[in-house]
């Protein structure tokens, strides 16, 4: 049987600019700073966990790194097994890495796109609530939906697709072939997968082509749908550049808006997103990515 990885717990990402990072992450997104690291490194927190988002010092202004979340020593020894038996390479993180992840233990490896990829138990919980720098109803995280997802670009469709099945145990949602005008303007190829491995509809998609960065976006996920709407007028009121206009994706029914990150690369911010069971779950293929809205402003 193939252990899989359960959540999406955290991501890790590069910038030039952690003085912007620090305000738009926290007066725009409502994230809450909890902790600086020696060389800069910001902790976001969003939930009751030390952190899901860390933003490290890093000129590329890319996608750092992965953290995938496993039940306990057991799991994360069977997924290091399974990771090795497909191909790569995986090495065990040190105390030291492991403080810096707030985790107890990490494995490290790389997926057929060289992107730094974790796994891990045991992550570092508070006792004191989450609270946001601005009025916020909270984010749908916690072990059903892990902090959010990730959209992007790899060299290899068919090789990750494999990797993320069959090494992390990954499921397929659903498959969009978006319009060539769409799919230039995401900046990835016309043929996405979309891959769950909780209640959420996906906690990685990606397809292959030209790119000018790894990450084409992250979502975050409010609880109230009046969140969205208040954050789009923050963003039009504080000047953050907007890629798209709110709409209502095809495939997971979220709501949400897009907009560009101090990094350049976007965050989608959504709400209502619909909820996958595996027991009755039927994967199928989409022509189009969004039923209304998601007018483009400024592509990324």
């Amino acid at each position: 049987m193939i252990t899989a990885v359960k959540q999406l717990g955290y991501i890790g990402l590069g910038a030039s600019n952690l003085e912007a990072w620090e305000r738009y992450a926290a007066e725009i997104l409502g994230l809450q700073l909890c902790e600086r690291g020696s060389d800069g490194t910001l902790y976001f927190r969003m939930d009751e966990f030390h952190h899901r988002i860390s933003v490290h010092p890093d000129p590329a202004d890319d996608l750092k790194l992965l953290g995938w979340e496993v039940a306990d020593q057991s799991a994360l020894d069977q997924l290091a097994a399974q990771i090795k038996d497909w191909g790569t390479e995986v090495q065990h993180g040190t105390p030291a890495e492991a403080a810096e992840r707030a985790v107890y233990r990490l494995i490290k490896f790389t997926d057929p796109s060289g992107i730094a990829s974790e796994a891990y138990y045991g992550a570092l919980k508070y006792n004191t609530p989450f609270r946001s720098p601005r009025p916020i109803s909270g984010f749908l995280t916690g072990e059903d939906f892990g902090m959010g997802h990730v959209v992007i670009a790899v060299d290899d469709f068919d090789r990750s697709a494999s990797f993320y099945q069959e090494a992390l145990g990954m499921r397929v949602t659903d498959i969009a072939t978006p319009s060539g005008q769409r799919a230039e303007r995401i900046g990835i190829s016309s043929h996405m997968i979309f891959l769950h491995c909780n209640l959420r509809h996906h906690s990685i998609a990606f397809g292959s082509g030209s790119y000018s960065k790894r990450l084409n976006h992250f979502l975050l996920q409010v609880r109230d749908i009046d969140d969205v709407g208040a954050t789009f007028d923050l963003c039009l009121d504080r000047e953050v550049p907007l890629v798209s206009s709110i709409g209502k994706h095809a495939n997971d029914l979220m709501i949400s808006f897009y907009m560009k990150t101090p990094s350049g690369f976007g965050c989608e911010f959504g709400y209502g997103g619909r909820e996958v069971d595996d027991r009755t779950w039927k994967v199928v293929m989409n022509r189009v990515t969004s039923l209304w809205g998601h007018r483009t402003i400024n592509a990324l």
